[in-house]
Parts: C-alpha cells; structure tokens; sequence
C-alpha cells in the first residue's frame, strides 16, 4: 500500500519471530508421537534451518549489493538488528515452545498398535513411486497460480498490491487443497497396506514449491533479469519463497493426514 510502505514486510518479520514458539511446540509434540530419539537436535533444526538459509541469502545478496556500489544495500546495523532478533528472540522462544512440548503428554492414537511392523506386502508402481507425489503438488499450485502471479507483479515491478482478503481467500483454498491431496496420497497407501504415510503426506503437498520455482524460472523471461547481481537477487529471493511455500504445503498435509488417520482408527471397533 501507498500509504504504508514497508508494513507488509514488517509484519511478516514480527509474525516470523513471535510464531517461533508455535515452531518448538509444534515440532516437539510431533516429534515426540514419532518416538524420536534426540531432542536436541531437533529443537536446533528448527531454531536455525530455514532462519539460517534465509539470513545466510540476504547476506550474500547484500553483500553482493555493496560490493556493486547499490544503494539497495542495507547497512551493517540492520544486518544485526536481524540477528538479535533471530538469535536473542526467535530462538529462545523455540526452546520454550519444545520444553513446553516435550512436557506435555504424549499424543494418543485410538487404537492398540503392534510393536512388532508388519511385513508390507508387494506395492502397485503407483504407489510405491514417488512420481504421484510429484504430480499431486500441482493442484496447490493451481489453487494459488493467479494470486502468485499478482503478488509476483507487485513485488518486481513495483506495482502496489491491495487485495489482502482476495489473498486471504486463497490462502484457505490453498491449504484445503493440500490438506485433501495429502489425504487422498494417505489412504491409496494405507489401503495398500503401506503403514509408512508421513512422509508421503507431506511430500505429495511440499512438491507444489517445485511447481512455483518453475514458474518463476518461465516468469524470469517476462523481466529479462541480466546475468549477475540481478539474477542473484531474483533466484534466490524466488528459490527461498518457494522453499517457504513447500515447508508450509507439506505442514497443512502431514497435520491433516495425521488427523484424518486418528479419525479413521477411531472408527474402529474392535471386539
């Protein structure tokens, strides 16, 4: 908006660094239901991988800024304001969301399972490849193609963007989309005996940030980024987005399988 530059921006970082304790709770209630078995490094994976990636990116754009003489280059005292805020806040609060996490009980499943994994009989090809995972993360993408392209016009060609509740809209079709697909993956395997779903869930929804690099590979032709600095710039702010896309399609998926699997056994009566 004309009349609040920059506030997009800023309200993003805030929401980043203050979901962080979602982060940690998330990640250790999950992590604890899949009897993982290094608390640690889990907590430190979601502390400093994908902040990392992103600060270690802005890093070497803007320095690749500077050395260009830009005046898009940010200073040294934003670059360490970033940090505290990564290294004194958003860390902290994602030790305190996976230490409330780990205390909580462990989530129950509905049904007695088997100590022992059952053998799994011979899959059809489409099963067991991961070919139809690759293909699901398409209909992600169709769901929000034309308000990415919108958000893609705003952002490198400097036009203003006003349709927050239209991005709303998509944004829920969006993740219903990837809830669905991850489902429908889930149960074509379960019905073949394949108990090993999780990955799979989140994979047939992640793939989508596949879908959305290649499309802004095509849209690059549109700009005609110039070798150098310029291609820097757009590849790898493009490459990090769709990364962050791909990280959230793949969390709506695995979240709604893994609901749509406890109802599933609940259902179950077993005599």
């Amino acid at each position: 908006s004309p009349q609040h530059r920059g506030m997009v921006l800023q309200s993003m970082l805030v929401l980043f660094v203050v979901l962080a304790l979602l982060n940690g709770y998330t990640a250790a209630r999950l992590y604890k239901f899949f009897l993982g078995s290094d608390a640690r490094k889990l907590i430190v994976m979601a502390a400093l991988i994908f902040p990392g990636m992103a600060f270690g990116l802005f890093f070497c754009i803007n320095a690749a800024l500077i050395s260009e003489g830009s005046s898009g280059a940010v200073s040294f005292s934003t670059l360490f304001t970033l940090l505290l805020l990564w290294f004194c806040i958003s860390t902290p609060l994602v030790f305190m969301g996976a230490f409330a996490g780990f205390k909580q009980a462990m989530i129950e499943v509905p049904v007695r399972t088997n100590k022992i994994p059952r053998q799994i009989p011979e899959q059809p090809w489409y099963v067991r490849t991961y070919w139809l995972d690759l293909l699901m993360g398409i209909f992600p993408f169709g769901a929000s193609s034309t308000e990415f392209y919108s958000a893609m016009s705003s952002i490198w060609h400097n036009n203003f963007y006003f349709l927050f509740g239209f991005a709303l809209l998509v944004f829920i079709l969006t993740a219903l989309t990837c809830a669905l697909i991850s489902i429908f993956i889930t149960y074509m395997i379960l019905a073949h005996e394949e108990y090993r779903w999780w990955w799979r869930s989140f994979f047939a929804s992640a793939s989508s940030g596949l879908y959305f690099y290649a499309f802004s590979i095509y849209y690059a032709s549109k700009l005609h980024v110039q070798s150098g600095v310029p291609s820097l710039i757009y590849f790898g702010y493009m490459g990090l987005m769709s990364y962050a896309f791909a990280l959230s399609a793949g969390f709506f998926g695995l979240t709604a399988s893994f609901a749509f699997v406890r109802y599933m056994y609940s259902a179950i009566k077993v005599d």
